[in-house]
């Protein structure tokens, strides 16, 4: 009996302290909880978005530079990759756009990659002598995830060892820039 008066006068006092609080004004305090903040994307960020994505690669890009090159204030690559091609002994060039990159005015340019082989032989006849290829393709800007990307898709290049590759951007006004140095990557295998 003891047990149960003093079970009833612990409940009485907890009711009254809740009473009290009411009256002083003051509710019992419930946890807030907190929504996770949505973070609204930028005009970059939609920008990107939009661009069409690019097929489904072979395998994971080789990252064959990870230096920024920059064509000029408001065009720079900052990654090149490399990927076998769809066609037989063609590879697919990369070149990951940098984040200051103006977008529209990179699509107004043509790519151009030369690449010179460690044996020169690899090469077609017509290239042999010259000692290296060289291959254009408009950039069409696009996207691998969230990130842009100019694809030079089916590159002929059935060589093994890459000596050298430079790359440089033009219209139809001349290269880009053409007395600051071309983007190169030296020495890799295909």
């Amino acid at each position: 009996m003891r047990k149960v008066l003093v079970v009833a006068l612990g409940l009485f006092l907890i009711a009254c302290g809740s009473d009290e609080k009411k009256k002083n004004g003051e509710e019992p305090k419930q946890e807030e909880t907190k929504k996770p903040e949505v973070k609204k994307p930028t005009e970059k960020e939609l920008a990107i978005m939009a661009l069409p994505e690019i097929s489904k690669l072979s395998a994971e890009p080789l990252i064959i530079r990870e230096d920024v090159h920059e064509f000029s204030e408001d065009i720079q690559f900052e990654e090149v990759g490399v990927v076998k091609g769809s066609a037989e002994g063609t590879h697919s060039f990369l070149f990951y756009v940098g984040d200051d990159t103006n977008l529209e005015a990179l699509s107004q340019y043509t790519l151009a990659v030369m690449l010179y082989p460690e044996n020169p032989k690899e090469l077609a006849k017509k290239d042999q002598k010259k000692g290296f290829m060289v291959k254009s393709t408009k950039c069409k800007v696009m996207r691998e995830g969230k990130y842009p990307v100019v694809v030079f898709a089916d590159y002929p290049a059935n060589v093994t060892k890459v000596k050298e590759v430079k790359a440089y951007l033009y219209t139809k006004d001349g290269i880009l820039n053409p007395k600051k140095q071309k983007l190169l990557i030296k020495n890799f295998s295909l």
